[in-house]
């Protein structure tokens, strides 16, 4: 089975971002979406630090998808639905062609 991540991370002092939350991460994450885990990163963990360097994050709220794909700010529910879904299709795709 095909599966991507998607990694939120946010500032939990944020308004902004727990609205994100809300509007946007919550619905898609009751969705349930078989091929999407989904990695909630509170931008104050020392855990993470690393990965926020990787990834470049200089703004919250912010969305990386499948390790590729970064979205910084508030972004429509559909468009990161729409950029999920892209993703979803590229990792099949990439599938098909190895066992092809």
């Amino acid at each position: 089975m095909v599966r991507i991540i998607v990694e939120y991370f946010f500032n939990p002092n944020s308004t902004e971002c727990k609205n994100y939350m809300k509007i946007v991460v919550n619905p898609l994450i009751r969705e349930q979406m078989k091929e999407v885990e989904w990695r909630i990163i509170n931008i104050y963990d020392p855990k993470e630090k690393k990965k926020i360097e990787e990834y470049k994050i200089n703004a919250v709220p912010a969305l990386v998808i499948n390790e590729s794909r970064i979205l910084i700010g508030f972004k429509p529910q559909k468009e990161v639905k729409s950029i999920i879904q892209e993703e979803i299709e590229k990792e099949k795709e990439k599938r098909q062609v190895k066992l092809g």
